[in-house]
């Protein structure tokens, strides 16, 4: 990739569902495709579509309607978007009930058809944004792409890289497990038989996340003690 020496409108950051949104709704309000770059490492729904969506994929707590609403939305509003039916067959999530809920893999398959023709309307960068520096000619990325660092000049930038876990000081005794690997049971089923010698496990919270880690870890035999607000 060559430096961008224009100033261009916009950037957005990641490659989820949030940027997937992001990259609409700029299209969508006729920002031009060549004014608008993308970046992300794999363009393959984020964490949503890769770390979140293999093997036994992990249930999500939205309805069907909810993402097909979204979809909807985004194929009226770009009907480049809009898969043929050959293509539409193939995403289970259109013969689910609209009332039920979904894994996150089922809800990945229309959007990683929105975000491969997305990449076709606007300049798409397939790598990682190395650093933002603010300058008075705008907004300088250093993009890292095959080990050489690149920079792009841009007006805007969104950020749509998803949100860490947030973390506590514990005592170094204590073993701290990816969320990652509680939220797949076939990772949770590798972790713990590599790791024999885990029998309880705290989880500390009470959301969507927070339950079904403890589902998982209770249908692996491992005690659970949940910590959460008196909320």
């Amino acid at each position: 990739m060559n430096n961008i020496k224009t100033l261009t409108e916009y950037a957005v950051i990641g490659g989820g569902p949030a940027a997937i949104c992001a990259i609409a709704k700029l299209y969508s309000y006729g920002i031009p495709g060549n004014k608008i770059i993308w970046v992300d490492p794999q363009f393959k729904v984020g964490d949503f579509g890769t770390k979140l969506s293999t093997g036994s994929s992990v249930p999500g707590n939205t309805t069907v309607a909810s993402y097909q609403k979204v979809n909807n939305a985004i194929y009226t509003a770009i009907p480049a978007c809009v898969p043929t039916v050959e293509q539409k067959i193939k995403f289970e999530i259109t013969v689910l009930s609209p009332n039920t809920t979904c894994s996150l893999r089922v809800a990945t398959q229309p959007l990683q058809h929105i975000t491969e023709t997305l990449r076709k309307l606007v300049y798409s960068i397939k790598g990682i944004v190395h650093a933002v520096y603010t300058t008075k000619d705008g907004i300088r990325l250093d993009i890292k792409t095959n080990d050489i660092i690149s920079n792009v000049m841009v007006k805007r930038v969104i950020l749509a890289i998803g949100a860490s876990p947030k973390t506590i000081k514990l005592p170094d005794y204590i073993t701290i497990i990816d969320p990652y690997t509680v939220f797949v049971k076939s990772e949770l089923k590798q972790y713990l038989d590599k790791n024999p010698n885990i029998t309880t496990v705290a989880v500390i919270g009470s959301s969507h996340s927070a339950a079904l880690a403890t589902m998982h870890l209770v249908q692996a035999g491992i005690h659970v003690k949940q910590f959460m607000n008196k909320e």
